[in-house]
């Protein structure tokens, strides 16, 4: 909850008026879509399988160039595909941080 309170609060600092920040469970969140998104950020849980079941219903929820990033463990593959661009990856002792834009 802090995460997304300090988002939130720094919206202004971006200049993005239209901007909104959401925490919910990524898969529930995707059934009732607001609108196109521009910008998401995918933390699952390493041990699940949510990755694959949110690139899934994410896909067609995008709009054009949006960045994606997302968080991987680092000694395994995600366990599906992933139908975007890297177009950066940094990598922690534990963790791989990838950007991605359609």
């Amino acid at each position: 909850r802090d995460a997304i309170n300090a988002i939130n609060d720094n919206i202004p600092r971006f200049k993005a008026p239209n901007a909104t920040a959401h925490q919910s469970q990524a898969s529930d969140f995707l059934k009732n879509p607001k609108s196109p998104y521009d910008i998401v950020f995918l933390d699952p849980p390493f041990d699940s399988t949510l990755l694959s079941i949110v690139i899934t219903n994410l896909s067609t929820q995008l709009n054009k160039n949006a960045l994606i990033y997302i968080e991987t463990p680092r000694h395994s593959k995600p366990e599906c595909d992933i139908p975007w661009q890297k177009i950066k990856e940094t990598k922690t002792r534990h963790v791989v941080a990838s950007l991605y834009t359609c």
